[in-house]
């Protein structure tokens, strides 16, 4: 799966911006783009808005409020995907539309409206790359249990599925408990939430653990053979 084309129409810094992937050879698999230009030209933002086009969500952490052009009531982002398959031998071609009016964030794949958000996710898996990413290794575990949710969530529907169900109860007990401060609030409320958040956190919990006993060889073996056979780090 690649990125064909792109268009950005009034994110952020970006007025209008229009960009197609030159064709490389049949036996390529891969393609190397060179993105260059001053500091603040939009750079970052070009790679966030297809972030925006797979995730549906910026990797920066904004909201959809600023990532609308300021002066501006609307932005848009449209991409073209291109798969090659072997049997038999063919290019699918899909366009992603993506955008934020109003308040309103609209999807569509090939013309078809998708309303449920997290039914896109997975489909166009991406990585991201930025110099934020020192945070996780000097921010706090919340940058790193996001690091983990993105990939997760592409690789596994379920994982997204739970993961939703248990930010939602979460949240829902959190505010119930706010709410009533400082008396307690009923019982029988306060149980059916723990059950929930105990229902989807421990798959999520499962899934996290699983991902760090599948990485930890690979990236204890790299860190050795920068820093040595004297040190002996371990991943938990």
């Amino acid at each position: 799966m690649r990125l064909t084309h792109l268009s950005i129409n009034r994110f952020r810094n970006l007025r209008w911006v229009e960009w197609s992937m030159v064709e490389g050879k049949e036996d390529r698999t891969f393609a190397f783009f060179l993105v260059y230009g001053p500091n603040g030209s939009g750079k970052t933002n070009l790679l966030d808005a297809i972030h925006y086009l797979c995730m549906t969500k910026s990797q920066l952490g904004l909201p959809e409020s600023q990532a609308i052009m300021e002066g501006e009531s609307y932005m848009a982002i449209i991409g073209h995907f291109e798969e090659r398959e072997d049997k038999p031998r063919k290019e699918v071609r899909t366009k992603v539309s993506l955008g934020v009016q109003g308040g309103k964030k609209l999807l569509k794949v090939d013309g078809e409206d998708i309303s449920r958000l997290a039914d896109h996710i997975g489909r166009f898996p991406i990585v991201m790359a930025s110099p934020m990413d020192t945070d996780l290794i000097h921010g706090g575990s919340e940058e790193r249990r996001r690091l983990m949710d993105a990939h997760l969530s592409q690789v596994s529907s379920a994982y997204l599925r739970d993961l939703m169900g248990y930010n939602r109860a979460l949240a829902e007990r959190n505010a119930l408990l706010k709410q009533h401060h400082p008396y307690p609030p009923e019982e029988t409320l306060l149980e059916a939430l723990d059950y929930q958040i105990v229902k989807f956190g421990e798959p999520v919990w499962q899934a996290r653990f699983a991902l760090v006993e599948a990485i930890a060889g690979p990236l204890i073996e790299a860190y050795s053979r920068l820093a040595g056979k004297d040190e002996k780090p371990g991943l938990t």
